[in-house]
C-alpha cells in the first residue's frame, strides 16, 4: 500500500514538471490546414484541405497524432502581426498569433540556370476546428482564388461567425500579383498596411473569406 501511495505522488510530481516545461496551454484541437498559401506575395491555392491537430504551450508546440514537438524559439513577423515561432530549423517551422490561429513557414532553394541557387520560401495557412468546408473547390489554376461556398456561410444553423485567420477580419490581402515593378526600388506609404512599399503593391479581396473578414 505505501509502496503504491509513494509511487502515485511520484508520478504527480513528475506530471507536475512535465507541465512546467512547456508552460501554459494556448491552445488546442482540431484544425483545418486550409489549401492557402503565400509565395512571394501571391496566395495560392494548393488542394483539398485537410485535419490536423496541434496542442500548442509557451515553450513547445506539438503537432498531429504522433505529437512531433517544436520548441519555442522566439517571435516573428509574418502578415504584419507578431507571431510566436516554434522550430529551429530554418526550412520548417510553425509561427503562432495570439489568438491561437497557426502559420507554417516552409523553405527550399533550387539551383535554375543563369540564375544559379533561389530560394523560397511559402507560408501556409491553418483554421481552428473543422474549416473544410469554406475552401470546397481545390486547386485553381493561377488566380489562387476559392468559390464561394455556401455551406460556410453565417447562415448555416448553429454556426457562429469568426474572423478570417488569413486576412485578420480586414476582408483584403496584400500582393502584386499581375503587376510588374520594372526593377523599380521606388516606394509608397499604405495606410492601410501601415507601412512602406513598393509601387506595384496593391490590395485584393481574401480568397478565404471571398473579402467578407469573417466566416
Amino acid at each position: 500500500m505505501k509502496k503504491g501511495f509513494l509511487l502515485g505522488i511520484l508520478l504527480s510530481v513528475l506530471g507536475s514538471l512535465s507541465a512546467q516545461d512547456v508552460g501554459s496551454l494556448i491552445a488546442s484541437g482540431i484544425y483545418t490546414s486550409t489549401g492557402v498559401y503565400k509565395q512571394n506575395g501571391q496566395l495560392f491555392s494548393s488542394g483539398t484541405p485537410y485535419l490536423t491537430s496541434f496542442k500548442i504551450y509557451e515553450k513547445c508546440l506539438y503537432e498531429g497524432d504522433n505529437n512531433k514537438a517544436y520548441n519555442y524559439v522566439g517571435t516573428e513577423t509574418c502578415d504584419n502581426i507578431l507571431c510566436r515561432r516554434y522550430g529551429s530549423n530554418n526550412d520548417n517551422y510553425f509561427l503562432v498569433t495570439n489568438d491561437g490561429s497557426v502559420r507554417k513557414s516552409w523553405s527550399f532553394s533550387a539551383t535554375y540556370p543563369f540564375f544559379g541557387v533561389i530560394r523560397t520560401t511559402s507560408i501556409t495557412y491553418y483554421d481552428k476546428g473543422d474549416t473544410r468546408s469554406v475552401y470546397q473547390g481545390g486547386a485553381s489554376s493561377n488566380s489562387g482564388s476559392y468559390p464561394n461556398s455556401s455551406s460556410g456561410s453565417s447562415s448555416t444553423p448553429g454556426r457562429q461567425m469568426r474572423t478570417c485567420g488569413l486576412c485578420q477580419g480586414k476582408g483584403w490581402v496584400e500582393t502584386d500579383e499581375g503587376v510588374p515593378d520594372y526593377g523599380s526600388t521606388n516606394k509608397k506609404w499604405c495606410s492601410g498596411c501601415n507601412k512602406y512599399v513598393y509601387l506595384n503593391h496593391y490590395h485584393k479581396s481574401c480568397p478565404s473569406c471571398n473579402g467578407k473578414g469573417k466566416w
